[in-house]
């Protein structure tokens, strides 16, 4: 904190700029992780086409520590590590010669790696205690620039692998602290490369979307895959119920094991009338699950009375469902739907 009438030090500057630093980190790697990540850096050919290729724009993502070297007046602090953004504002210009042997191809790996680098020099006007109206230049008036920015940069480059027989060669790897984006392949008797020979690298790790693209509930409906157990997302596919579309009238019979080959719940429903009592016993049906009875109908048992109604039960994918008499006999099926 500052308060009216205090003389600012530097330092205050300093930590303002330090700490605004580390909260972005804190948020980067809440977000993304603390492994390294990189985002743009598209690889293409030039124009026209040569054994050259542009890298474009991009930001790299990587732990660092938060000072290695001290921040003018503040000390270096090399203790504590935070997710640093490197950025590259203009693409980059990389050569990749073709190899010289008859029959042979090299691999060519384009990598990036995260660096602090302070720059913009400038010989600084100092306060000269001695004349005020002529201030030093440089510290003690030495006469000496220094640096008067400390940002984080992505540095770009391209490493050979080793030219073999086309077919054989073999991508190196990246040099340490260095991530690998882009393999790009160059033939003998190449003079050009087009966009064929440039392909991403194994396991590049790249920022494949962004927060709208992650959750894209702001632009359009989101998806969501079949569930497969209890408290997972459903899809209207998978939903049973009022409202969902029947399926082709199914073939069904009193008695006949059926199974659920659909691959998610399925919602039988089956009208029944229970016919008539004999006096002693009323008629219906019982509808069975997996071997376990879960629902049924039946009629009164007195002579000449009847009722009728639906018998219905939702079946989990896999499962066996059965319809079977109960009592005398003699109800009989209206109609038999599944959803």
């Amino acid at each position: 904190m500052t308060y009216p009438g205090q003389l600012m030090p530097e330092t205050t500057v300093l930590q303002m700029t330090k700490d605004a630093m580390i909260g972005a980190a804190k948020l980067a790697s809440a977000l993304l992780g603390t492994s390294t990540m990189a985002s743009g850096f598209a690889v293409t050919p030039t124009g026209p086409a040569s054994l050259q290729v542009v890298c474009g724009a991009g930001e790299i993502y990587s732990l660092a520590a938060i000072d290695a070297l001290a921040f003018s007046t503040l000390p270096a602090d090399t203790t504590h590590s935070i997710l640093k953004q490197g950025i590259l504002l203009d693409g980059v210009t990389l050569s990749c010669p073709a190899p010289g042997t008859t029959g042979q191809s090299i691999n060519y790996l384009v990598q990036v790696t995260y660096q602090d680098s302070d720059s913009a020099p400038v010989l600084l006007p100092y306060y000269n205690s001695a004349n005020p109206s002529m201030p030093y230049s440089g510290m003690g008036n030495n006469g000496l620039t220094q640096n008067t920015v400390r940002k984080g940069i992505a540095v770009v480059g391209v490493k050979a692998g080793a030219s073999a027989i086309t077919g054989s060669q073999v991508t190196p790897s990246p040099d340490a602290g260095y991530i690998g984006l882009y393999v790009v392949t160059v033939a003998f008797g190449q003079t050009t490369i087009n966009a064929g020979s440039i392909v991403s690298a194994t396991n590049a790790p790249f920022i494949n979307g962004t927060l709208h693209g992650l959750a894209p509930v702001f632009t359009a409906n989101p998806s969501v895959p079949a569930a497969t157990a209890a408290a997972h997302a459903t899809p209207l596919s998978q939903i049973v119920g009022a409202g969902a579309a029947a399926l082709a009238a199914p073939v069904r019979a009193v008695g006949q094991t059926y199974n659920n080959l659909t691959g998610r719940p399925l919602w039988v429903c089956v009208y029944v009338g229970s016919g008539s009592g004999n006096g002693t016993t009323g008629s219906g049906y019982a509808l069975s699950v997996g071997g376990v009875v879960v629902c049924g109908m039946l009629g009164p048992a007195g002579s000449g009375q009847n009722i009728s109604g639906h018998v219905t039960a939702i079946v989990p994918p896999g499962a066996s469902y059965v319809l079977n008499n109960a009592g005398n006999g003699s109800g009989f099926v209206s109609k038999w739907s599944e959803y």
